[in-house]
């Protein structure tokens, strides 16, 4: 959905987008779910993404403004200094908030975070933040990493979306080429509604995290949704008066649905 239309309307949006964020922004650092609560590593990161997005379009100036911060540096460095009791989703937001304020402890600190917190159970989802972590964050090559873990690649695709975009990334990151292009492409095609969202797996039910998990797992593949407009048409119904946007066009307003919508907007509008 690449045309004057779709970015016009994404450019309609940022106000709100900003607005939300913000709003959410606390005094001693960091983001919260909501105006009214406290922090937490994961909205911090998904408040640092959108407004990323937003000053990219933009070359608005917020996203310098924001990530230098001694608020924030010292909410995310203070995490540094306990047990890092964080799983291995929260210690990939938490590298990546650190190196986008510039706080980042040195390479060899990281790995041995990875090695401890991470690569000791070699899961699907370990294993995918860990490469992730080392590819954009440490900026290495992925090959560093254990490769012997079960990847589920190699099966017929089926099961969870999320997990089967993990695999084709860490498929695609490692160089595996277990997993057939067009049977992939065609199994996350199949993920997408009649209403333009996509579900958990075929026939499922709509939200907009799994917009952004098909949309993302398609582009890795060189792949695009059967139908772009409709699930641009989705996503934009899961907008709120807030300028956020929540799960699906009945839920609550959160800064984890809102980077899902932002990003999946991104995709459509490059696809």
């Amino acid at each position: 959905m690449n045309d004057n239309t779709a970015y016009r309307d994404l450019q309609e949006i940022i106000p709100g987008l900003e607005g939300f964020v913000m709003d959410r922004e606390k005094a001693d650092g960091g983001f919260g779910a909501t105006p009214k609560l406290p922090a937490t590593v994961e909205d911090t990161y998904h408040g640092l993404r959108i407004i990323s997005a937003i000053s990219g379009i933009t070359g608005s100036s917020l996203w310098r403004e924001t990530t230098q911060k001694d608020s924030l540096r010292a909410f995310l460095a203070g995490y540094m200094q306990g047990d890092l009791e964080l799983g291995p989703r929260g210690i990939f937001q938490l590298l990546w908030c650190m190196k986008s304020c510039g706080i980042l402890p040195e390479n060899s600190t990281c790995h041995a975070i990875l090695q401890r917190r991470v690569l000791h159970d070699c899961r699907r989802e370990n294993l995918y933040f860990s490469i992730r972590a080392t590819v954009e964050i440490i900026d290495r090559e992925p090959g560093i990493l254990e490769t012997a873990c079960s990847t589920g690649a190699g099966r017929p695709f089926s099961g969870i979306l999320r997990l089967r975009m993990m695999d084709v990334y860490i498929d695609r990151q490692l160089n595996q080429h277990r997993i057939p292009p067009r049977q992939a492409s065609e199994w996350f095609a199949a993920c997408q509604n009649p209403d333009g969202g996509f579900g958990f797996m075929p026939g499922t039910t709509s939200y907009i995290e799994n917009c952004h998990y098909g949309l993302a797992a398609l582009a890795m593949l060189g792949s695009r949704p059967a139908n772009s407009p409709a699930c641009w048409q989705f996503i934009m119904g899961c907008r709120t008066k807030s300028g956020g946007f929540s799960r699906n066009s009945n839920a609550a307003p959160f800064l984890d649905a809102t980077w899902h919508a932002t990003r999946s907007l991104l995709f459509l509008n490059h696809s």
